[in-house]
């Protein structure tokens, strides 16, 4: 959100650039990504399996467990009363409508911190709201940003 687009895209370029980025054209990596509710729930304490079943029955795309945490996907427009249902039977751990996106990349571990720390600083920028990406995070990424940080 801006109240100066020129100002705003000057800013984008000028991190892209710093980082070794091209600012593509409006919608350009669009096609990449697909617009979704996902809502996080904590599997403490409950059967994955029937609140699974349970998800889909009050619309849910599809379901992923890992890690504790089962990942409830919607199509945008059922994503309302999908949330209400799951609301009824136990609170979220976090509910959005997002970008996934259709396939994730791996990058050798130099090029996936420069990138991250590229995301960082668009984050950063004070008209933008969300930043998406199709970056997939190695275990040991992870571990070297926590290091970092």
């Amino acid at each position: 959100m801006t109240d100066n687009r020129n100002r705003t895209v000057s800013e984008i370029r000028s991190t892209f650039m710093k980082y070794n980025g091209n600012l593509g054209e409006n919608g350009s990596v669009a096609w990449m990504f697909e617009n979704t509710g996902v809502i996080a729930v904590d599997t403490a304490g409950m059967n994955a399996d029937d609140f699974t079943l349970y998800a889909i029955d009050a619309g849910a795309a599809d379901v992923k467990e890992d890690k504790g945490i089962l990942e409830i996907y919607t199509e945008p427009k059922d994503f309302e009363q999908v949330k209400l249902a799951i609301e009824k039977r136990k609170k979220p751990i976090s509910v959005e409508v997002t970008m996934l996106p259709k396939n994730t990349i791996s990058l050798p571990e130099k090029e996936s911190l420069q990138t991250v720390k590229l995301l960082e600083k668009l984050e950063d920028l004070d008209d933008v709201q969300r930043v998406f990406s199709n970056l997939e995070y190695s275990d040991a990424l992870i571990e070297k940003l926590k290091a970092e940080a």
